[in-house]
């Protein structure tokens, strides 16, 4: 069934509802031209995906805010897909973001590209997700220890290389939420001081982008 109203068009399939505009993605992919055509397409990939395994699992027959908890994996997963197909369209422009003490930088970009679309997958799929996402935060740590931190070090008052900071810091919190997420078998005290972390991580990013826009 199709139901209509002020722009709103949804699915029912058969008892749950979702918008159009999630299909906006997937359709818009393929009307992309050239290298750009390939980070839509990762960025569908995974979103059809994942909204493939949310519907078999009914989670979004759940009520309230725990409708969005379900499609949050997702959410993060599709820019990890997009970052990593990046990486195999401007390979030569990422390598320029490699610190040059670092050797092999076309190799790095090109095993960061599959690390972030494998990751993208194992989220969205469930499989050894835990794993994956763990080490995909750590992946965007050392991000911020190894470029971001540096780069602020030498450009204390540049506000673009402070926003590059926390955003890949709340990357990182991202992946270590999702893992936390379905780390069941962790110990509670572990998962709670983890949780904590990453709390103060997400608030400190949202409170500074916040201030920038005044």
């Amino acid at each position: 069934m199709v139901a209509g109203g002020s722009g709103f068009f949804a699915f029912d399939l058969p008892t749950m509802k979702f918008p159009l505009g999630c299909l906006a993605q997937p359709v818009a992919a393929f009307l992309i031209p050239g290298k750009a055509f390939w980070p839509y397409f990762a960025g569908a990939v995974i979103l059809i995906i994942g909204l493939v395994r949310i519907v078999r699992a009914k989670a979004l027959e759940a009520r309230g805010i725990n409708k969005a908890v379900a499609l949050g994996p997702v959410f993060f997963a599709i820019p990890m897909a997009v970052f990593g197909a990046d990486h195999f369209i401007a390979p030569r422009f990422v390598a320029t973001i490699v610190p040059s003490w670092i050797p092999w930088h076309l190799f790095w970009v090109y095993l960061v590209g599959v690390a972030l679309i494998a990751s993208a997958l194992s989220i969205v799929t469930k499989r050894h997700s835990v794993l994956a996402a763990t080490l995909l935060s750590a992946v965007l740590f050392s991000f911020v220890l190894l470029i971001s931190v540096p780069n602020l070090v030498a450009s204390p008052g540049d506000r673009f290389v402070l926003a590059v900071l926390l955003r890949d810091s709340s990357f990182s919190g991202g992946a270590l939420a999702c893992a936390l997420a379905r780390a069941t078998d962790w110990p509670k005290r572990r998962l709670n001081s983890m949780t904590i972390v990453v709390r103060y991580v997400m608030g400190v990013a949202s409170l500074v982008f916040g201030i920038e826009h005044f």
